[in-house]
């Protein structure tokens, strides 16, 4: 992202969501708790951000019931890069081994070798990109 904190209106045009449901689900959802400023303006963090698109995830890719999303948002905690700590901690686990990514480019036993810094660097261009579809 670029900013340390996001108006509702920036949010809601990142996400593709309209205001009065993001504030819906932060009436709803224990772990979306943007600050607010002076004013009663809500401030989101790329935090709150990344816990937005967990639930738009539950709820409109998964089409879990709002209850269904809870629950699997319990265990959510989100990550500056937009991972839960899960995902994160799945990643780190592989330690300093090297993840071989199998190109697809017909030849067999053909694959590209990565550290984990550089497989989790490749992680978030990914993710990057993919928002970028959206």
């Amino acid at each position: 992202m670029g900013k340390l904190y996001y108006s509702i209106r920036e949010v809601s045009s990142i996400v593709d969501e309209e205001q009065h449901i993001l504030r819906y689900w932060e009436k709803e959802f224990k772990n979306l708790t943007p600050k607010k400023n002076s004013a009663g303006n809500r401030k989101y963090s790329d935090k709150d951000i990344a816990t937005i698109r967990k639930i738009k995830y539950y709820l409109r890719d998964e089409k879990l019931s709002l209850k269904g999303a809870k629950e699997r948002m319990d265990g959510f905690v989100p990550t500056p890069d937009g991972f839960s700590q899960e995902e994160n901690v799945a990643v780190d686990s592989i330690g300093s081994k090297v993840v071989e990514i199998p190109r697809n480019n017909g030849v067999s036993g053909s694959s590209i070798s990565l550290n984990i810094n550089e497989a989790k660097e490749l992680r978030s261009l990914i993710k990057l990109a993919l928002d970028e579809l959206k």
